[in-house]
């Protein structure tokens, strides 16, 4: 297969970064087969993979994604990716019914991480939903005290919705912010979007945090959107979104707890960096 050569520079970039990155999925990526993507080193980018376990709607319904079992076989055929499940909180149905649904997705399967998806698709604003997003989190943290528990918004439903009625700020944080929304554009414009995006991942350019959550206190990053390289990381569908974590990829895999799950050839898994290390590599990172 040849590689749309747009793509092709984009994945290299995000390939050579040296961070954590990967992608967040639901039904509306068709199907996905890493092993027969039109990309070769595809793995070597799919670091990590937030699936959809379930989604709440506007008319009160909760669902599980149509998509998941399918999604967790393939990352079942590739241990090495962290795993991230996610719920689409609705302010239509109560938090403790979204809940039960969203255990029943993930039942017997295993996760590093769980993510609570924060929107304005089909959402009320006000104290009600924002308290069903704080009490559905802290349920996840009681209920998982191995796991590490995220939550999913961007700067404006953040400071607006939640911020002002509960402390967000107590939680892991995945941002969501496109600084060029739209990846598979013409010659005219690509240029410009390979520039931003090697800004991205090599460690110059940072998310526009919610005032409270500065200068850096965030997990993921979610770059893109309407990327256009779904179909070359073996999805059926060209829509897919990217995430980048602050930290190199052997960090972001010990702070998920990866090896608590997968234990390559037999190894023991790496000494936890100290502090003192971690700050010194992510200063690196951000100033070379």
């Amino acid at each position: 297969m040849v590689v749309n050569s747009y793509a092709q520079q984009i994945l290299d970039v995000i390939r050579d970064s040296g961070l954590a990155t990967g992608v967040d999925t639901s039904r509306y990526n068709v199907s996905v087969d890493f092993d027969t993507a039109e990309y070769a080193q595809t793995l070597d980018v799919v670091d990590y993979a937030m699936i959809r376990g379930s989604s709440g709607r506007g008319d009160g319904t909760v669902y599980i994604d149509p998509l998941f079992e399918v999604q967790y076989a393939e990352l079942e055929q590739h241990p090495h990716i962290v795993r991230d499940a996610y719920h689409y909180l609705s302010s239509h149905s109560k938090w403790t019914k979204q809940y039960d649904v969203f255990m029943e997705a993930i039942d017997g399967k295993e996760f590093e991480l769980l993510t609570l998806d924060c929107e304005k698709i089909y959402n009320v604003k006000g104290p009600q939903f924002a308290g069903y997003a704080y009490y559905f989190l802290r349920q996840l943290e009681s209920d998982f005290p191995a796991r590490q528990v995220k939550m999913y918004s961007n700067r404006y439903d953040y400071m607006d919705w939640f911020q002002r009625y509960y402390n967000f700020d107590e939680f892991h944080y995945h941002h969501a912010q496109y600084p060029w929304a739209n990846w598979n554009v013409n010659a005219y414009w690509f240029p410009q979007l390979l520039n931003t995006i090697k800004s991205i991942f090599g460690g110059e350019r940072g998310p526009n945090l919610p005032d409270s959550r500065k200068p850096d206190n965030y997990v993921v990053w979610q770059v893109g959107a309407n990327t256009g390289i779904g179909e070359e990381l073996g999805f059926g569908a060209d829509y897919l979104d990217i995430n980048v974590s602050k930290l190199p990829l052997e960090e972001f895999r010990q702070w998920s707890g990866l090896y608590n799950r997968w234990n390559p050839e037999g190894q023991e898994p790496p000494t936890p960096l100290t502090l003192e290390e971690r700050v010194e590599r992510l200063e690196k990172a951000v100033f070379g």
